[in-house]
């Protein structure tokens, strides 16, 4: 015998069986979790701050590989710039910061904990300490201007917030009303009055353990805030047993490889220890699970970007010697295909993921071409699903480019459905519906909601048109939710146009997506002027500018006299303009 290197259709299921199976490392087993049965895993972490531990744990299966490879150390995690973290640093640092919010701040199990900031090591600690102490973290989108910011504040009842300068500048002019105590990191200038500066907090704190706090496995751990067909951002709750479920998932394969070739682990070494490059943000599922979290289980270094650069990263690849690069899959694009690409060495990449938005299916072979490796991965989840879902890799994403993959196992149950919820047969499209401990509890405070999202029996609607082959692969075809994805950032098509109605001269207005080769989607809207008003798209842009988000802003803006066209029902008849821009766009008449 010999050493498996690839997971193919064989090993796929030798893994499910053997790892799933009773008194194995994965044993998967049936538990009901509020009153509806799921498959779950028999023995995991059972909380966050256990997750946390598992950076320097030196007893378990994979830091005895570690070991064996590499030797004993207290390895690097967190790199940001010139600081470095080590695991066991970062486990101090943030038990230390968990004492001063419960001293300073009386945080509790249930208390909502905001932070609002860039790519800092600031932010990982804040959401340690909070999860650790049963509080709820609140990730903010550091996109979000002074209003939304408010709102995400209001909206969870944060007890404490923390902020780098510019969020803090930001929330500023709210913060008098909404009476919040505010931690600053990092900041460039005096401080707000009432605000405490991050290194002043923890100045002098010596604790290296967190604080004893009864944390059980279904409490809630995270509330993150993502647009959906409505105006205002539903607030999705997740608990950490969703978040571990989908940790063990994605190490189910590569642990599970290392553990059939126990007997051959020199054989199957890597050239250099585990590491990823943090080009996403923290406050999605994609930076914050698959980017940060995950690196406690595989005991991973994550070298964070303030801002994404493919320059900045290839330099990044070659002095970290990155093994996992994951981001939207416009990330991987730009990377390959820098003018400097060649003078780099990106010989350690192992590993090229991309997800948040679709991967134009002729990239594939392309990006395999530049990198002169088969390396490319896809990925497919929700915020609502705790970011796990389907993944495609392998020989399989090479004959399938245009498939997201198939369900993540060994959890994650996957159907499609029709509009009734009746399930639908292979290759007949429908919704795709997701079932996994992963999903979440609930949307914060909004139980109708909550209730739309679910089919009976736990099956959670993603909103996503698609199908699903006789080998299980899904193809997503449409969106049933009326949203943008541009980058990977959802944007309702709601929100921009109740923005744009605020302008007086507008009578009324439509916003639709239209295919954009880097970013996936852009924001487009028309717009029909009141009679003898003058509007023009720069006025307009400038009139949303101090009400959304930069991202969330039209880039092209159509503005018209006449009534925009409607359908036989009288509703404006959104798709006939989307696809009559596109024509125009095709043809160069705009």
């Amino acid at each position: 015998m010999a050493a498996i290197t690839e997971i193919n259709d064989e090993v796929r299921e030798r893994l499910i069986k053997e790892l799933t199976a009773p008194g194995a490392m994965f044993e998967v087993t049936d538990e009901v979790i509020r009153g509806i049965e799921y498959k779950v895993f028999k023995s995991s972490p059972r909380n966050l701050k256990e997750v946390y531990a598992q950076g320097i744990d030196e007893d378990s299966f994979h830091a005895k590989i570690i070991t064996q490879w590499f030797g004993r150390h207290d390895w690097p995690f967190m790199v940001y710039a010139d600081e470095q973290y080590t695991f066991k640093q970062t486990y101090h640092l943030a038990a230390q910061l968990a004492w001063r919010m419960k001293e300073n701040y009386n945080i509790e199990k249930g208390d909502r904990v905001a932070i609002a900031m860039r790519n800092y090591p600031e932010f990982c600690l804040a959401f340690m300490a909070a999860t650790a102490l049963g509080a709820l973290a609140v990730p903010l989108n550091a996109w979000w201007e002074g209003t939304e910011l408010a709102f995400g504040l209001e909206n969870s009842e944060s007890k404490l917030i923390f902020a780098d300068h510019e969020r803090a500048q930001r929330m500023a002019p709210f913060l008098k009303d909404l009476n919040i105590p505010l931690v600053v990191a990092r900041p460039e200038s005096a401080l707000f009055r009432g605000s405490v500066a991050y290194e002043d907090l923890v100045a002098g704190s010596i604790e290296t353990e967190f604080p004893l706090v009864d944390v059980e496995i279904d409490d809630d751990a995270y509330i993150m805030y993502t647009s959906g067909s409505t105006g205002r951002p539903k607030g999705v709750v997740t608990t950490h047993r969703a978040v571990i479920s989908t940790l063990m998932s994605w190490i189910f394969g590569p642990l599970g490889m290392l553990y059939l070739n126990r007997d051959y682990l020199d054989e199957v070494k890597p050239d250099y220890r585990s590491s990823s490059l943090l080009t996403v943000p923290l406050f999605h599922v994609t930076g914050l699970l698959a980017q940060f979290l995950v690196s406690f289980v595989t005991k991973r270094k994550m070298v964070m970007m303030y801002k994404w650069d493919p320059e900045e990263a290839l330099r990044l690849i070659e002095k970290e010697r990155i093994t996992a690069f994951t981001g939207v899959p416009s990330m991987s694009w730009e990377l390959a295909n820098a003018p400097s690409f060649s003078q780099y060495d990106t010989s350690s990449l192992i590993f090229l993921g991309g997800g948040g938005a679709a991967r134009p299916p002729h990239q594939v072979g392309q990006l395999e071409k530049m990198m002169g490796r088969h390396i490319s991965q896809a990925g497919y989840g929700l915020t609502e699903t705790a970011a796990v879902g389907t993944g495609n890799d392998g020989d399989n994403y090479t004959a399938r480019p245009d498939s997201v993959g198939r369900p993540t196992p060994p959890l994650v149950q996957a159907k499609i459905v029709d509009a009734l919820g009746n399930d639908l047969n292979p290759g007949e499209i429908g919704e795709i519906c997701f079932k996994t401990p992963s999903n979440l509890r609930c949307y914060w405070k909004d139980p109708k909601a909550t209730e739309d999202i679910f089919l009976e029996d736990g099956w959670l609607k993603t909103g996503d048109i698609g199908l699903m082959d006789q080998d299980d692969f899904i193809y997503i075809k449409d969106r049933a939710k009326d949203i943008i994805i541009r980058g990977g950032e959802n944007i309702a098509c709601r929100e921009v146009e109740d923005a744009i109605y605020e302008h007086p001269s507008v009578f009324e207005a439509v916003v639709f997506g239209l295919p954009e080769e880097r970013l996936g989607e852009c924001v487009a809207a028309v717009v029909m002027r009141r009679k003898d008003e003058r509007l023009d798209s720069d006025e307009l842009k400038n009139f949303l500018s101090g009400r959304l988000a930069k991202f969330k802003i039209p880039s092209l803006i159509w503005i018209q006299d006449d009534p925009l066209p409607r359908g036989g029902t009288g509703k404006m008849s959104k798709k006939d303009l989307r696809e009559e821009k596109i024509k125009e766009l095709k043809q160069g008449s705009v």
